[in-house]
């Protein structure tokens, strides 16, 4: 079983105590590392992983699997290519391909609208050259997608985590009760600490071309985006200096309500030990209400 987390970690142990706080209001907190619940209806779907896992450094093969449900971990859930059952309906994934043998590796936003009783299967699709060497210019070439494994066609669109290569870009709404959702960023004494809003529905936030969604190099991390009232599948980019993540979720949007993504690098006792985690909620800014309950993403050395 691949040791999946919801954020990888490059951080030295000095960066990591050096960075400041930021003040988040006392609200209910999910479970620390809270993982997903199989789906409960009658007529749930099943998603899954694929690929081959034989891979050497001589001959490379490449996985691509689901990391996240709606910000509820699967890790634990059992090998890659099990099914997880998902209620029908729309889901915000984090889903990601590794190269076996080899370098390539990445995380993608997808939103599904599972429909009841159908099978999924997360697909890899390389639409570069004939090596996989791990380069930027490489990486650009991996595409995921969803398919449905009992039609063979695609559920959602194919998405590469590399902005020069994605022309499924998020159109803001232009619905006069659309509400509005942003990130935040905090200057700190090493740097600019952030969270922002990475892809809405499956389609990522227009930035700087050439960059993946886990690291743009972004001036405008709390820029707005314009949604439509009604259930949204949300990833947000979490960067903390070298601490980089994504976490997904869904939100059910109230017209013309201002939500804002709020996030911070804090300290928990987990059995008897002090780990850091990255703490995130949403707020709705018109009511002053939490509408994404605040969870604790573990951070792993």
């Amino acid at each position: 079983m691949l040791n999946i987390r919801f954020v990888r970690i490059c951080a030295l142990f000095a960066l990591l105590g050096a960075c400041a706080r930021v003040d988040i209001k006392n609200v209910p907190q999910a479970n620390l590392g809270d993982t997903y619940v199989v789906g409960t209806s009658s007529q749930h779907a099943t998603i899954k992983g694929s690929g081959d896992t034989s891979g050497t450094m001589l001959s490379p093969t490449m996985i691509a699997y689901l990391v996240s449900i709606d910000g509820k971990n699967v890790k634990g859930r059992g090998d890659i290519f099990d099914p997880v059952q998902i209620d029908p309906g729309i889901h915000s994934l984090l889903v990601a391909y590794r190269s076996i043998g080899g370098a390539s590796h990445g995380f993608v936003p997808l939103m599904l609208d599972a429909k009841p009783g159908a099978a999924y299967v997360v697909k890899e699709e390389y639409q570069g050259g004939f090596l996989r060497l791990g380069t930027a210019e490489d990486v650009t070439n991996e595409y995921m997608y969803i398919e449905d494994e009992k039609t063979g066609l695609a559920a959602t669109d194919k998405v590469t985590d590399t902005l020069r290569r994605n022309t499924n870009m998020y159109i803001q709404s232009t619905d006069k009760s659309a509400a509005t959702l942003r990130g935040i960023k905090m200057e700190k004494l090493l740097g600019s600490n952030a969270c922002f809003i990475a892809a809405i529905d499956g389609r990522f936030m227009p930035t700087i071309e050439g960059q993946t969604f886990l690291d743009h190099d972004r001036s405008d991390f709390d820029a707005v985006a314009k949604i439509a009232p009604g259930r949204h599948a949300v990833a947000v980019s979490i960067d903390f200096g070298n601490i980089k993540g994504a976490y997904p979720f869904l939100l059910d949007a109230t017209p013309n309500a201002s939500y804002v993504v709020k996030c911070d690098l804090v300290d928990r006792q987990i059995n008897g030990k002090l780990n850091a985690t990255i703490n995130i909620l949403v707020e709705n800014e018109t009511t002053h209400t939490v509408a994404v309950p605040a969870i604790d993403l573990p951070i792993e050395f």
